[in-house]
């Protein structure tokens, strides 16, 4: 069956390109005609083929060390929707899933789907008097699924020769990709997800924050039954902002929303959840998002979720200069965050080789210098164009920011971890949401409020705290390799550990190298220490 699905994939893959090769227009949401370029083109293909390769596509989104800026943007827009199927199919998989009719089961269905992806059909139903929904995945999906991953691992090889993907490996992409699938496809995953950023949410006694209740009666692994929130969709709110813009202004007086605020607090949100819950909602698109009365926000969908795998006090440091344009701190904090990985990697050998103590303080020294010069004009353009609302949405995007950035730090061999870029990813996900919600969203000033807030100082006892209170509601062991403390397993380790320090000492110094050969400032000031 699955040579078969293949077959047919291929043949599909091969019309919806020819497709988007020959056409030279679009229209757009708004009905305007516009001329299809080719980063367009891409992501139009993407959504087309749907499942895997919208998933592709939106990993790649916003990973502007991989893909040209125009291309990695332009992803950001990738829409995962389908065409709904046949009620029939999705109620006899509920049977089997539970045993149950769903019938039977729930006082009312509504038979029109009230939402479809490419790996689930959503309906709107009523349990216990209750309102909720019954996400319901898809049949034969992980068969689609491995066929089109099939697919993606037959062109990889292609793809790692043209070096497409500059600085990474396509097979780095493909694993996070087959991570996302596990997860995704997974609906006690979800459950499990939705249920610890609910209790992070009360622990903090974020009364404006609404997380859907799961019903764990109904949880398999294709079937999630939860909490209806009778808010307004962020996706939909747009629609009524440009087919009824004075109707639904009027509207939301009613409701005593104020679309400026819900923004600023999602940036705030965001940033409590990645800096002090260490787990954030990853996929904060405009389906994924709410708005209630008195603005209130809420969250759908946790099939992905992301975790710091770092400290990641120094990187708050980082947003923290950037947004109070101290470039000097920005520059430490990014530098002292890149320094903690690669010492994690390095061990002691920084205390037992002197010359490679030296070398690293100077090289330290260097990067913080011209880090800090770097990034001065790239904050300052930035600080001017998010404060100006009659700018193109596009130019007042943090898109282009982040993008310079990253450059700047990887001319100084500093790359960040995937988990940081899924974080950048998020913020400028939500940047751009925010954008469309009020005219006068600011990211700088929206950051701002965080740390007037929540001050930078007070952030790791905040984290420690929440962590002790939260250490009973998540086994975070189960997502590490467990080892037997056995005398050989633990000679084992130190041997593995002492090879790894060997080969990022000399990557280490492979770097510098290549360093001072580019720059005659750090080159004068190690020569006499090698």
């Amino acid at each position: 069956m699955i040579l078969i699905l293949f077959s047919k994939r291929i043949f599909l893959i091969l019309l919806v390109v020819f497709k988007y090769a020959l056409l030279r227009t679009h229209m757009t949401e708004d009905g305007k005609k516009i001329r299809l370029k080719n980063p367009l083109r891409c992501r139009l293909i993407l959504q087309e083929l749907g499942g895997v390769f919208t998933k592709f596509g939106q990993i790649l989104a916003m990973r502007f060390d991989l893909l040209p800026l125009a291309y990695a943007t332009e992803l950001l827009h990738l829409l995962d929707s389908t065409e709904p199927i046949p009620n029939k199919e999705l109620f006899a998989l509920f049977k089997k899933e539970t045993g149950r009719n769903m019938g039977e089961v729930f006082e009312t269905i509504d038979e029109k789907p009230l939402a479809t992806a490419s790996f689930g059909q959503v309906y709107r139903g009523r349990y216990n008097g209750a309102e909720i929904v019954i996400k319901i995945q898809k049949p034969e999906v992980e068969t689609l699924i491995r066929a089109d991953m099939a697919i993606l691992w037959l062109f990889a090889p292609l793809v790692e020769a043209t070096g497409v993907l500059r600085a990474i490996s396509i097979y780095e992409v493909l694993a996070q990709l087959k991570e996302w699938f596990q997860s995704e496809l997974d609906y006690r995953v979800e459950a499990q997800n939705a249920e610890t950023i609910g209790k992070h949410a009360n622990q903090h006694k974020l009364t404006e924050v609404s997380i859907p209740k799961i019903y764990p009666e109904f949880t398999t692994k294709k079937i999630i039954v939860e909490e209806f929130l009778p808010g307004i969709q962020i996706k939909k709110l747009f629609g009524s902002l440009q087919e009824q813009p004075v109707k639904t202004e009027e509207f939301l007086k009613q409701q005593d929303i104020n679309l400026k605020e819900v923004a600023d607090f999602f940036v705030r949100d965001l940033m409590r959840q990645y800096f002090i819950d260490k787990f954030f909602h990853a996929d904060p698109h405009p389906a994924n998002l709410m708005v209630f009365s008195n603005n209130k926000v809420g969250y759908l969908d946790f099939g992905i979720i992301g975790r710091p795998s770092y400290e990641n006090f120094d990187l708050l440091r980082f947003i923290d200069g950037v947004s109070r344009a101290d470039h000097d701190e920005a520059a430490d904090g990014i530098v002292s965050f890149a320094e903690q990985r690669f010492r994690k990697e390095i061990g002691d050998t920084l205390e037992k080789d002197e010359t490679v103590s030296a070398v690293y303080k100077k090289t330290l020294q260097f990067i913080k210098k011209r880090v800090t010069k770097d990034l001065r004009p790239i904050l300052n353009e930035w600080y001017s164009a998010t404060g100006d609302i009659t700018a193109p949405m596009y130019n007042r995007s943090s898109a282009i920011t982040f993008f310079k950035m990253v450059r700047v730090l990887q001319k100084y061999r500093i790359k960040f971890p995937p988990d940081v870029i899924a974080f950048i990813r998020t913020l400028v996900i939500v940047d751009m949401v925010c954008l469309k919600l009020s005219k006068d969203f600011n990211m700088v000033t929206a950051i701002r409020t965080f740390f007037e807030k929540t001050p930078t100082a007070k952030v790791p006892g905040l984290a420690a705290q929440h962590a002790r209170e939260m250490s009973d509601l998540h086994d975070f062991d189960k997502f590490l390799e467990i080892e037997k403390a056995t005398k050989d397993g633990i000679t084992a380790k130190k041997f593995i550990q002492e090879e790894k320090q060997y080969y990022a000492k000399e990557k280490f110094m492979i770097i510098v190298g290549a360093l001072a050969e580019k720059y005659p400032e750090l080159y004068n000031d190690i020569k006499y220490i090698i």
